[in-house]
């Protein structure tokens, strides 16, 4: 059989024939090539790249984050075995540490006491996770800022990654906590008066910074001042928003405005020569808790996958999508009724970047007339290839021919995909669904090779990690 017989075959009948790919036109088809080489083009895939953020408010919340939430840590085991846990976002700066709990005062609506430390360390030892902590800048005290963090660090040790001191500060201008006068000097100087204080009490306490929301400047500002005293600097990145535009749909996600990321991508490749890198500690689809049928659907994990390669090809050290317990965005939703943790389609983008933990990106010479296909080329420890193929077209598939210098003997694929790119369930990597115990049993998908090269079809809306040998 010929190479393009071959290739019409895998799309046209050989892939109908599995339950998991659907039968596509040659009409609704178009063509890529990609060669893969050795060459190296970024970093090595740590498992620890993944994260997870939560408002600090959810720490008051006795049902969430203690040891005997089984389901919730076999999930987040499932995903990783050192992700991290970031706990800030709007609440942080209204929740008042309590040693002792007491009414709470105007403007405080949370109090955040040892019980709930204790809780939190139980549950990071049972999963495995580290702790990204944030500070109350924006109503706090340096004092009492000193004695929760000597609690934090007496108390999780190891998994402790780093304090952060405020959260989005740039933004306290425009939420009534600092005026608009409030710049990146006096943010610096505010901050450096609470490590003080803080490194008087517990010298060993790791700390970071600065928590943006969308200001690389203040980034690059604090990396020169104080990037001697921290473990990583910081940002949040979010695709659109708010999440009451009525213009914002899946699509919004793919054409996002790149300016914000390009600039994060300049400041993470500088702070990486300089060996302190950059963290994005809150991101996810839309701001502002998320837009149904936007941030709960296949699209948002197809832009999440995307991005979590992306970034950290760029040499961005991590992300942790915000979520909670609920809402569009969160990638693992409690479950009302059975108080059970359900993965969300977000979920499944962090599963399929942690397969291919323990590879390094290489060059992907990728010819294509489609802009949303991406192409991410990878190579294990044995010198074996990888390629990650997103196709964020909702109604075009993509037939690519893949190359290396060695011929390709045989190739595999899981693939992620639901019914189409705006559904919220159904979502399954590698022909499978993850269930509310992390119970997962994914079936690699057979790939035609012929002539030392492999012919793929990347369905409509759809992602592939797929394995050469």
């Amino acid at each position: 059989m010929k190479r393009r017989e071959v290739l019409i075959g895998l799309g046209a009948g050989g892939l109908a024939a599995c339950s998991r790919a659907p039968r596509i036109t040659l009409a609704q088809r178009t063509t890529a090539a990609v060669r893969l080489n050795k060459t190296p083009r970024g970093p090595r895939l740590q498992s620890s790249f993944l994260g997870l953020s939560f408002e600090s408010s959810l720490l008051a919340d006795a049902s969430v984050f203690h040891a005997g939430n089984m389901s919730l840590i076999a999930l987040l085991r499932q995903l990783a075995p050192d992700g991290s846990l970031r706990f800030g976002g709007n609440s942080s700066e209204f929740c008042v540490w309590q040693r002792q709990p007491t009414a709470l005062a105007k403007p405080f609506r949370n109090a955040i006491t040892p019980a709930d430390i204790d809780r939190l360390a139980g549950f990071v030892e049972a999963c495995g996770w580290r702790v990204i902590y944030g500070l109350n800048l924006g109503h706090g005290e340096p004092e009492r800022a000193a004695d929760e963090a000597a609690y934090l660090v007496q108390r999780l040790g190891d998994r402790l990654e780093a304090l952060q001191i405020g959260n989005e500060p740039d933004l306290y201008y425009r939420n009534g906590l600092r005026t608009d006068k409030y710049t990146a000097d006096k943010y610096i100087a505010e901050w450096r008066r609470y490590a003080q204080v803080i490194r008087a009490q517990t010298p060993n306490a790791p700390l970071a910074g600065p928590d943006v929301a969308y200001r690389p400047e203040w980034i690059e500002a604090f990396t020169s001042a104080c990037g001697d005293e921290v473990k990583f600097v910081s940002d949040h990145y979010y695709a659109a928003g708010p999440a009451n535009d009525p213009d914002i749909g899946v699509s919004t996600l793919f054409l996002s405005e790149r300016e914000h990321y390009q600039r994060l991508r300049a400041v993470a490749l500088s702070n990486a020569a300089r060996g302190k890198p950059l963290r994005i500690t809150e991101s996810n689809s839309v701001y502002n808790g998320g837009k149904e049928n936007v941030s709960n659907t296949l699209g948002a994990a197809l832009w999440a996958t995307q991005l979590l390669f992306e970034s950290c090809r760029d040499r961005i050290s991590g992300i942790n999508f915000h979520g909670g317990t609920g809402g569009p965005y969160t990638p693992i939703a409690r479950d009302k009724k059975s108080g059970e943790w359900i993965p969300r389609p977000l979920y499944y983008a962090m599963l399929l970047f942690a397969q291919a933990a323990a590879t390094t990106f290489v060059e992907a010479e990728t010819q294509s007339h489609n802009p949303l296909l991406h192409a991410h080329g990878l190579m294990d420890d044995d010198g074996k290839f990888k390629l990650l193929l997103v196709n964020e077209s909702a109604a075009l598939a993509i037939d690519v021919q893949v190359s290396a210098e060695q011929p390709f003997q045989q190739a595999s694929a899981l693939r992620l995909q639901a019914s189409s790119i705006w559904r919220s369930d159904g979502v399954t990597l590698g022909g499978n669904a993850v269930d509310a115990n992390a119970h997962w049993h994914p079936q690699a998908e057979p790939q035609v090779v012929d002539g030392g090269s492999a012919y793929i079809t990347v369905s409509p809306a759809s992602a592939m990690l797929v394995s050469f040998d």
